[in-house]
């Protein structure tokens, strides 16, 4: 019995050092982030999330399922207040490096802002009224304090591949070679870009011999590397060779490639520091230890997690301490980027739940300090994932109210022409739009 006396007094402070965080002790971290929509700036409070974020250079902001209206806009007042206060000067998407590049070549040339901006995005935000603000914003900071547009995807799958990839490469190994052998080379890729875009399925066979292009156009690229953009031609190709893999042969290179973009990036610039847009998903660290809650989502990803390195892995391993990666989680509402979804109320022992309790409605939480073991939480996909949310981010945003985007139907139909809409369609789905948009309000 003395024995047994002494362990447990010698266990007792592990016990009690793995004990979940207590709802005092998670209120007390709480930031109230105020209003997040429209054009609110008040940042009353937030010296304590500048504090928190510390000295990190890279700061990436996820969400749950591209179609998440409310946090699309409190990552647009936390970008503002990251690039105000913070001197953040670089806005990296997940979307292609080259199209990203591409547009913002085009704003510094004094091309409008929107439209350039919107043309080297992915359509799945650069088409919703939610975008409108930061479109603005960045547009009226060009002259005195510019908010640098840049990409970090693999994939190309904005306007700009289709207007542009053919001619610029072609530009570019005019400066240094005979383009005339390499020429049925671009125009194959070309052909690649505008059939994904197309949303059409390529065959292996075209696929491979895709692949081959993109690897004779690398080695040339190679063949010049004192020239200043041979190195983004690299990573272009070489991005634009796992995207044709990834999609047509079986393969899931993406995340490691979107870290390696983002890495070249940071060398690029090394004394700027980066705010990253994408996935939750992607940017998740320690993602081998993800336990999602519902045997069906489970199934439907195969373990997933267990054996595919996220792109936050890769650049959390590299970079350490000078990540901050912040995830986001809804209490009610609807989201969906294709159709609706509703959020059921969160369960009682969930990390929403908790946050829920308190008075306000958006919240910023740092995670750093706490233990939440025992609380199930929605940052995937609005679904629930059952391992501490703390040691897969360092920060998680609260929305008390997740509202489905608003598209706008007709950029949407001046930046995808290939959506081949009809008028009748278009006008459907702009009075099922105008309808939903007075229903919320009445709510």
């Amino acid at each position: 019995m003395k024995n047994e006396l002494i362990l447990l007094c010698v266990l007792f402070p592990f016990f009690l050092f793995a004990q979940p965080s207590s709802q005092k002790e998670v209120t007390a971290e709480l930031i109230d982030l105020h209003e997040v929509t429209g054009d609110d700036e008040n940042f009353e409070g937030y010296e304590r999330l500048k504090e928190k974020i510390g000295e990190a250079e890279i700061v990436m902001l996820g969400e749950q399922s591209h179609g998440d209206a409310t946090t699309f806009q409190t990552k647009i007042k936390l970008i503002k207040y990251l690039h105000q206060e913070m001197g953040f000067e670089i806005l990296a998407f997940e979307s292609s490096l080259y199209e990203c590049d591409r547009a913002w070549s085009m704003m510094q040339q004094g091309h409008d802002a929107k439209d350039a901006f919107a043309k080297g995005l992915n359509p799945m935000w650069s088409t919703l009224e939610e975008f409108n603000p930061l479109f603005e914003y960045v547009g009226q900071q060009m002259v005195q304090d510019p908010l640098m547009i840049a990409g970090f995807d693999s994939q190309l799958t904005g306007k700009i591949g289709v207007d542009y990839f053919a001619k610029d490469l072609t530009a570019y190994i005019a400066s240094f070679a005979d383009v005339t052998p390499y020429q049925k080379d671009i125009e194959k890729l070309q052909a690649f870009i505008n059939t994904t875009r197309a949303l059409e399925k390529v065959k292996k066979k075209k696929a491979t011999q895709y692949m081959t292009c993109a690897q004779r156009l690398i080695d040339l690229v190679e063949s010049n590397p004192n020239s200043e953009r041979s190195s983004f031609w690299r990573q272009t190709l070489t991005g634009l060779k796992v995207f044709v893999s990834d999609h047509s042969l079986g393969t899931d290179d993406r995340d490691q490639k979107m870290a390696e973009n983002l890495t070249w990036l940071k060398e690029k610039y090394p004394g700027k520091k980066i705010i990253c847009w994408g996935a939750t998903s992607h940017f998740l660290y320690n993602s081998s230890t993800v336990q999602m809650e519902e045997e069906r989502i489970r199934k439907a990803l195969g373990d997933y997690y267990l054996t595919h390195s996220m792109m936050g892995d890769y650049v959390k391993e590299k970079y350490g301490d000078a990540v901050y990666t912040i995830g986001f989680i809804a209490h009610e509402g609807s989201f969906g980027a294709f159709g609706m979804s509703t959020l059921a109320q969160p369960k009682t022992n969930s990390l929403e739940y908790l946050i829920g309790k308190s008075p306000n409605d958006n919240y910023f939480l740092p995670l750093q300090n706490l233990s939440l073991q025992n609380y199930v939480s929605r940052p995937l996909g609005h679904q629930y994932m059952t391992n501490d949310i703390a040691k897969v981010m360092d920060a998680v945003v609260f929305n008390r109210y997740m509202r489905k985007p608003y598209t706008d139907w007709d950029y949407l139909l001046y930046l995808v022409p290939e959506n081949n809409m009809g008028p009748k369609r278009l006008a459907k789905m702009k009075k099922a739009l105008e309808e939903r948009k007075k229903r919320e309000k009445v709510q």
